[in-house]
């Protein structure tokens, strides 16, 4: 028996197993819905969004968000889709719209829904949900800096 047959031998059992566990890890991530619909819809939007195909990615996001109108993670990567297609008003929308079900579910986008007050001159709103952000506990000590320095830049631009 030459080594590629001893290779094969050993190989195609792991890369079986690792056919099978992959896509079971990938079901057995956490959303914020319970709807499998809209988690299949959410994922193929991944996908796209990874492939830059924004057009697809948010059509399979906007299927998600039929499943379930309150899928969070749905509204985030509507968010994220809308700022790479320099689509600024939408994603601001999209912001709004995740914060308005739960703040709480991804606290950090407070950092970028406040870049975007500020570029559409909303600075009351941009600081105001920055200093939200930074009473909240347990958030990373970069992410908090981050925030601060955004927070400064904002009182700043309002001051001008």
């Amino acid at each position: 028996m030459n080594v590629m047959n001893i290779f094969a031998k050993i190989l195609k059992p792991l890369l079986l197993t690792s056919l099978i566990i992959v896509p079971f890890c990938a079901l057995s991530q956490s959303y914020n819905t319970s709807s499998k619909k809209a988690i299949n819809s959410f994922q193929k939007a991944k996908l796209d969004f990874l492939n830059e195909n924004y057009v697809d990615a948010l059509s399979n996001v906007n299927k998600a968000l039929k499943f379930d109108e309150n899928f969070l993670d749905a509204y985030l990567l509507m968010a994220e889709i809308y700022l790479d297609s320099n689509d600024d008003s939408l994603a601001l929308e999209s912001y709004e719209k995740l914060f308005e079900i739960d703040s709480l579910a991804f606290p950090k986008s407070a950092i970028s829904l406040s870049k975007l007050y500020d570029k559409y001159l909303q600075f009351d709103k941009s600081i105001a949900l920055l200093e939200w952000f930074l009473k909240l506990n347990n958030q990373n000590e970069t992410i908090k800096n981050i925030a601060e320095e955004q927070l400064q830049l904002s009182y700043f631009r309002k001051s001008l």
